[in-house]
């Protein structure tokens, strides 16, 4: 039973790391376009003056 459950454990504790890897991704991707979205704004408030 112990050796179940071991593996279980580890199966789990490797898709948490992948899930967080993923989400890791696309925190990086969602900043990126954070920062593309502020330029075009900030270049549209410059036109605007």
């Amino acid at each position: 039973m112990k050796a179940k459950e071991s593996a279980r454990t580890s199966d789990t504790l490797s898709r948490l790391l992948t899930l967080s890897g993923q989400i890791l991704t696309k925190k990086k991707s969602i900043y990126q376009y954070e920062q593309k979205i502020e330029t075009i704004i900030t270049r549209a408030n410059a036109q605007l003056k």
